[in-house]
């Protein structure tokens, strides 16, 4: 399909897109088929994109605007994949220029939809609550060693079965494809066919993804891993903890636990141990089929001195790269610690783009707008981290023009005589739109200031585009 620059786009409804520049250049090349339709996806998504936690009728400003939206994500041309794909390639671009490891993190959340009680077609979440209805998503998320977001790699959504409710018993004997679980697998497949294969590239999953069948498609596809174990799996003469804490301390280090809902900030005394192990054939699987063990390594972590009412840190890690110094050992831990960034993206999903507020009345349209909201939610955590990698990046290298000159504006009350400040000074500006008090003693805006700031300075923009001749 033709490409169409915004100056060609004639249409009234679709002028003020050109304040929100990064919209076009990350989906530019949706091909829905329809060249009305293309243009009608970059309004909606520059709306989204505008005001993340608004829904649909107050981000499009008005009846005929939502009315539009809403024909938008009913048009059953509009699907999850074609709205993502332009967001892929342009991740594959940005991992291209990596020149370090790329890490691929898998990860699940739930999306809780309990409220919208006029709605079938949703399915259970969590593992109590009967009445507790929604939509599960597992998402790829790219990651660059300094702990960049480069994009989604790919993401799926979907109901539960209601009638298979309640019967785990029954679903542990299906075959692995019918199994829920068999997602960090297809994730696993689908990314590895479209991504380049230099950098090298690493999948990091918690402790859902320590899944034999997953270790042994890695080791197919010849693709890196790194993983939490979640099972005390026999390596033939012993079972990996035994094992593992009879192995001699690598090195010691210490790292600052941050505070959490009921435990002070602390510090954290950590022992690391590591050695190679196989990764064995399940021994609940029919023997008849058994398969070769996998070459693997071991990076076990454990705290020392917790005070009492603490829980102790302690990681068991397995990766199929190779593991032979101290300084693997605490490089392998560094990388599984970027597994965080998806767990951030996660929130700003929920409490800054309120996904789960959005009133669809069907799956389809539901699924299309959190793919969209899921690529709004990457720019805002690209935001929040951009500076923190390359603070003297140009501001330029994060926003168009118009959006530096008006934020400049809003935070100094006059227009800058030439765009020269840096990535971090814009994202610090941007953070007290959203509340930082950016005190000499206070560190980096987090997540919360920086999209409630991006959502004023977007009204800003806009109003400075109109103003402009």
């Amino acid at each position: 399909m033709q490409e169409y620059s915004l100056s060609n786009i004639i249409d009234k409804s679709v002028r003020d897109i050109r304040s929100c520049s990064w919209v076009q250049d990350e989906f530019q090349g949706a091909e829905f088929g329809d060249r009305r339709l293309f243009l009608r996806f970059l309004v909606v998504a520059e709306h989204l994109a505008r005001q993340p936690q608004a829904p649909v009728n107050q981000a499009s400003q008005g009846w005929s605007k939502t009315k539009a939206a809403y024909r938008f994500f009913d048009n059953d041309r509009v699907q999850a994949g074609i709205i993502l794909h332009p967001h892929i390639t342009q991740t594959r671009k940005r991992i291209r220029n990596q020149t370090a490891p790329v890490f691929l993190i898998q990860d699940t959340t739930f999306l809780n939809y309990s409220h919208m009680s006029c709605v079938d077609d949703l399915g259970p979440i969590g593992q109590l609550a009967k009445n507790c209805m929604g939509l599960v998503m597992h998402t790829s998320l790219a990651v660059s060693i300094h702990g960049l977001p480069l994009g989604i790699v790919d993401q799926r959504i979907w109901a539960r079965d209601k009638d298979q409710h309640g019967k785990t018993a029954q679903r542990k004997h299906r075959a692995l494809a019918d199994k829920e679980s068999y997602r960090w697998i297809q994730a696993l497949r689908r990314y590895h066919t479209l991504l380049p294969r230099s950098p090298m590239m690493v999948t990091i999953c918690d402790r859902e993804g320590d899944i034999y069948d997953l270790f042994l498609e890695a080791e197919r596809l010849q693709a890196k891993f790194l993983i939490r174990a979640k099972y005390n799996r026999s390596l033939g003469h012993e079972r990996l903890w035994r094992f593992m804490q009879q192995q001699t301390v690598a090195t010691t280090y210490t790292v600052t636990v941050p505070e959490g809902e009921q435990n002070p900030r602390r510090e954290a005394f950590l022992e690391v141990r590591y050695a190679p192990i196989p990764l064995r054939y399940p021994s609940d699987r029919p023997r008849a089929k058994k398969l070769p063990d996998i070459p693997a390594y071991a990076v076990y972590i454990q705290e020392l001195h917790a005070p009492p009412s603490v829980e102790p840190l302690e990681w068991m890690l397995v990766t199929n790269v190779a593991v032979a110094s101290p300084k693997h050992a605490l490089e392998r831990i560094a990388w599984y610690m970027l597994r965080w960034h998806i767990e951030i993206f996660h929130r700003i999903l929920k409490s800054g783009c309120k996904v789960e507020y959005a009133r669809f009345e069907k799956n389809h349209r539901r699924i299309a707008y959190l793919t969209l909201k899921s690529v709004i939610a990457w720019k805002l955590l690209l935001l929040t981290h951009f500076h923190r990698i390359s603070p003297t990046q140009p501001a330029l290298t994060l926003m168009s023009p118009i959006e530096c000159t008006a934020l400049y504006a809003a935070i100094h009350d006059k227009f800058p005589k030439e765009i020269s400040f840096t990535a971090r000074q814009a994202i610090r500006w941007l953070g007290q739109l959203g509340g930082f008090l950016a005190r000499k003693s206070d560190k980096e805006p987090g997540p919360t200031a920086v999209w409630r700031g991006w959502q004023r300075l977007q009204d800003f923009t806009k109003m400075l585009h109109i103003a402009s001749p």
